[in-house]
């Protein structure tokens, strides 16, 4: 299928918040809370789930376009849906 067959399709997979996910901004910050990088790891592994199965085989997809507003961080713990939609 060609990838712009999937404009529009959608993705969601929970995970929680612990481990390398984190930070405590070096300590600035009270609480333990999802990271700016984890979060983008998040995103390119969910990006990456979803084009997986219309690729061909052997085949993967790698980058994508980041742009974000990390204001409002989840704590440690498994409370995290996030959804994905392929744009363009």
């Amino acid at each position: 299928m060609p990838i712009e067959d999937l404009i529009g399709t959608e993705r969601q997979e929970p995970f929680t918040v612990d481990g390398w996910l984190t930070t405590d901004v070096g300590g600035t910050i009270a609480a333990t809370v999802l990271s700016t990088p984890g979060m983008i790891g998040m995103m390119e592994r969910n990006s990456a789930l979803l084009a997986a199965p219309n690729l061909p085989e052997g085949k993967a997809t790698v980058g994508f376009e980041v742009c974000i507003k990390h204001v409002g961080v989840p704590c440690r713990g498994p409370n995290v849906l996030p959804g994905l939609d392929l744009m363009k």
